[in-house]
């Protein structure tokens, strides 16, 4: 039985909602040229995971070896894990910047 990817990168925060069957899940997708160990997720994501209602899935695309070739930039040496009902815990967020808001 196959499944419906919606694309939802510019409507939501989260990248997809798939559905097979009665279950419907979000996905959000991270890149990076590291060793995937860590991404960086932005508050929407940790907000839109935490609160549901569906799943949301973590994929880490990692190792990523980007060239150009021809004009174009190419991707290679891919890897992928994922994190199933990633619901982030504020023990493994760590905060990289603030926003800083005059009095």
């Amino acid at each position: 039985m196959g499944c419906v990817v919606t694309d939802t990168q510019l409507t939501r925060s989260y990248d997809y909602v798939v559905t097979r069957s009665s279950e419907t899940r979000r996905v959000e997708v991270k890149g990076t040229q590291g060793l995937g160990d860590s991404v960086i997720v932005t508050a929407g994501e940790v907000t839109a995971a935490r609160r549901g209602p569906d799943p949301t899935d973590l994929f880490i695309v990692y190792c990523i070896e980007p060239r150009r070739e021809n004009g174009r930039i190419i991707a290679s040496g891919i890897n992928n894990r994922i994190r199933p009902t990633w619901t982030p815990e504020d023990k493994n967020l760590v905060p990289t910047k603030f926003r800083y808001v005059m009095p």
